[in-house]
Order: C-alpha cells, then sequence, then structure tokens
C-alpha cells in the first residue's frame, strides 16, 4: 500500500489544480497532466483606424531605402544620356523635386525599387512629382516579395494627374508588406519622346481620424523668375516655375486626442528643416497637395478648463518653395 502526502499544489493547465505529491514508501503511480511552459516574446503591431477622407501626412519615406543602401536603391531600364549623370534613376529619391530622373524612352519604362525592408513597405499612399506623363499613360506599380515579381504580390493602376502629378491612395489599409516595388510606364502620346519624374515617395502616411481644420484652406502659389532690369520701363524675366503653399487652421483639436498627439509629433519631427507629404483632403487630392516644410512650428492657443477639457487652436502653413 502506498501512503500519499500533500505538499502544495501547481497549475498544470487551465481551470485544472493538481497537488505536488510525495510517497512514504516505494511504488508505481500512474498520472497524466500537461506540461506548461511559460516564457516572454516581442512581437511589433500597428493598430490603425483607417479612412480615406481625412488629412494624411507623410515624413517617413522608406521608398528611398535604408541607410545601408545610401539612396541608390532604384534601377532603371532606360536612363537618358548625359556627361554629367544628371537625369540618374536615384533622383526620384531627393527632395528637390528639379532634380529629375528622364528616361531614353516613352514606353516600356521600368523603375525598380529595393526599400531593404525585409518585412516589407505598407504602401497606403504614393505619389509621383514634376513629371511629364501626360493624362492617357499607362502606369503600374507592382509590389512582391523578390526582386523579379514572379510572381507578383500586388498589382496597382494609377493614372496621372492635372499637372503631371500621379497619386495613390489605398482604398483599405494594406495588410501585406512588400520590400521589392516595380513601376512601368508606356505613354506613347507623350511629345517629348522622354519620360520625366522629378521624385517618387511612397509608404505609410500618418492619418488624422477626423475634419480637424476649418472648410477654408488658403493655396498660394508663387511664381519664381530670374529677373533682368532693362533701361526702358520693363525687364525681363526667366520663368522658374511655380510652387504652392497651403495654410490650414486647426480649431478646438481636443489636447489629449490622438490627432493633436501625432500633429505634435510631426511639428517636433519634421520642425522647419525636413519635408513632408501633406494631403488635406484625399477625395480631391492633388488639388491641395504638398510637398514642402513648415514655414513655422504654430503657436498653440489653449482654450483650457480642466486637465480633459483643454481645446487647441493652430494654424499649419506648409511651402514648397522653402
Amino acid at each position: 500500500m502506498t501512503t500519499i502526502t500533500t505538499v502544495g499544489s501547481y497549475l498544470v493547465a487551465p481551470y485544472l489544480t493538481l497537488p505536488y505529491l510525495t510517497t512514504a514508501n516505494t511504488g508505481t503511480d500512474g498520472v497524466q497532466f500537461d506540461a506548461v511552459t511559460t516564457g516572454s516574446f516581442g512581437v511589433q503591431f500597428t493598430a490603425q483606424v483607417y479612412n480615406t477622407t481625412s488629412l494624411r501626412v507623410m515624413c517617413s519615406f522608406p521608398s528611398r531605402g535604408t541607410a545601408a543602401l545610401g539612396g541608390t536603391n532604384w534601377t532603371s531600364n532606360s536612363t537618358a544620356t548625359s556627361p554629367t549623370s544628371e537625369f540618374t534613376v536615384n533622383n526620384v529619391n531627393t527632395d528637390i523635386v528639379e532634380q529629375v530622373f528622364r528616361s531614353a524612352i516613352d514606353t516600356g519604362l521600368q523603375l525598380d525599387c529595393d526599400t531593404g525592408l525585409v518585412q516589407g513597405v505598407f504602401v497606403d499612399t504614393l505619389v509621383f512629382i514634376n513629371t511629364n506623363l501626360t493624362t492617357s499613360a499607362n502606369i503600374t506599380l507592382i509590389g512582391s516579395d523578390n526582386a523579379s515579381h514572379t510572381p507578383a504580390g500586388i498589382t496597382i493602376p494609377m493614372t496621372t494627374e492635372r499637372g503631371g502629378n500621379v497619386i495613390y491612395i489605398a482604398d483599405d489599409l494594406p495588410t501585406i508588406g512588400y520590400r521589392y516595388w516595380r513601376v512601368q510606364i508606356d505613354d506613347s502620346t507623350n511629345e517629348d519622346n522622354y519620360l520625366q519624374i522629378g521624385t517618387i515617395i511612397f509608404g505609410p502616411s500618418l492619418l488624422l481620424q477626423e475634419a480637424c481644420f476649418t472648410d477654408i484652406v488658403i493655396k498660394t502659389p508663387k511664381n519664381f523668375t530670374d529677373e533682368v532690369f532693362t533701361e526702358g520701363f520693363t525687364n525681363v524675366k526667366n520663368d522658374r516655375g511655380v510652387k504652392n503653399a497651403i495654410r490650414l487652421d486647426f480649431r478646438s483639436i481636443k489636447y489629449t486626442s490622438v490627432d493633436f498627439i501625432l500633429m505634435e509629433d510631426i511639428f517636433n519631427t519634421a520642425r522647419t528643416i525636413l519635408k513632408c507629404l501633406w494631403i488635406p483632403i484625399p477625395e480631391v487630392a492633388n488639388r491641395f497637395l504638398v510637398f514642402g516644410k513648415l514655414k513655422q512650428i504654430p503657436q498653440q492657443r489653449h482654450n483650457y478648463k480642466t486637465a480633459k477639457s483643454d481645446l487647441v487652436d493652430f494654424s499649419v502653413e506648409v511651402d514648397e518653395s522653402l
């Protein structure tokens, strides 16, 4: 006969507690149990309430690749020749949109981007700025987890907006990211007989959740020129292009809200030295789109009642020419 003495208890399965057992003499006992081990592991995730109606801002551009790639993460199957290689495809990574990439063809152009990110890039926003693409151009964006895009992970058709910008905003939050992205362009009606793109940026945007600014959007186009005075009553000007600035007036934003925290993060990160992509109204994205710098970090006007009732007014001015 075996004498069993209970010493303590331990949890061996959910809702099942068994005793620690000792025996007073030798014998054979049968027991059945589930072995449970505990440990820790790391996990990273993004919680996002996605929308295509409120302000979106992009200040970080994974399309430019990792630091290890050194800004040379694009390749092209055609590049216009020049003694100084001024039309290199990696010009699409610069903030100076006048520093363009140019091809030697207007059909069959293929641009490949290696983001260098093994986990991939989740693209909810993409723009081409300062292009000569026509509205009849056929443009396709392809994302894959292999450089040959065989098979392709995702295929997205895009169109050219008035003025030459190409804008893509995902209808739904992307749930799969891809390291490799390819742009295919056919624009046979282009009278230049070449294709030109100033800047390409894509990736995930910072999204506000509510319509936080007033319905008055102030847009200021600025024409820059080189001016030479003559002996007459006029002068000679060389056109250097038009740059846009916008002003958004935010009213009664709750200090503790996600939207205000997000805006403060942008102010503290971009400050007045880094360019960000601002799309105030995605439904008409091209109308107010600005790729520029803050003119100044906004002054805040607080209507403070209690710690949980603090409403903030401020104005954001973004200028492409800065």
